[in-house]
């Protein structure tokens, strides 16, 4: 196990109670969204993917199902990777923070972001991270079962360390894409949150 970034601390706490009902509190609408998220998101079944802030691996199931085999995730909560290393023991998991984690010489064509992306202390860092990451033409996913407002007002319910994360406005997703060197910026914030674009290495 890496050393964390001390601003994560509390996070990790967090999400380590929650952990051992997470997949519980998924519903059949939660999956028809999952499914439409994914159905968007340009997969393709050779793709190289990673699941950042994976939690369980709700998303990993999904594309799984879909016959994507080359994934790798991570997370902070070593209990939620803990859930997700028994339920998909064959794929590669990492418990560490995802702006901090050296990936070494490894390249994604998709990195997925799901029902997470309000957690991150630093959201300016994800976008640099992912450019790194991603092979060219590869495609940044930022996606919520939720749409913003619902989101917000879920984490304000839900208190605690996690009250005042909020899902960025748009102009901040375009100006954080834009600024990172992705291009075809795609945002939606209907019935769902989502957000794509790809990245583009002259």
């Amino acid at each position: 196990m890496q050393i964390y970034n001390n601003q994560y601390k509390d996070s990790i706490n967090f999400f380590n109670n929650l952990a051992s009902e997470w997949d519980s509190h998924y519903t059949k609408k939660d999956y028809e969204v999952i499914n439409k998220i994914f159905s968007r998101s340009k997969i393709n079944i050779n793709d190289k993917i990673l699941d950042v802030a994976s939690g369980t691996g709700i998303f990993t199931g999904v594309l799984l199902k879909n016959g994507i085999k080359d994934i790798v995730g991570i997370d902070i909560s070593n209990k939620m990777i803990d859930l997700f290393r028994a339920k998909y023991p064959h794929l590669l998991s990492i418990n560490d923070s995802f702006e901090n984690y050296n990936f070494n010489d490894m390249k994604f064509d998709k990195i997925i972001i799901f029902n997470s992306f309000p957690h991150f202390k630093e959201p300016q860092l994800v976008f640099t991270k992912s450019f790194e990451l991603l092979k060219n033409t590869g495609r940044l996913i930022v996606a919520h079962t939720m749409n913003r407002d619902d989101l917000n007002e879920h984490h304000r319910n839900a208190g605690r360390i996690v009250e005042k994360d909020v899902l960025i406005s748009n102009d901040l997703f375009y100006q954080y894409y834009s600024s990172n060197g992705f291009h075809e910026v795609e945002i939606e914030n209907y019935n769902y949150f989502y957000s794509s674009a790809i990245v583009l290495k002259i």
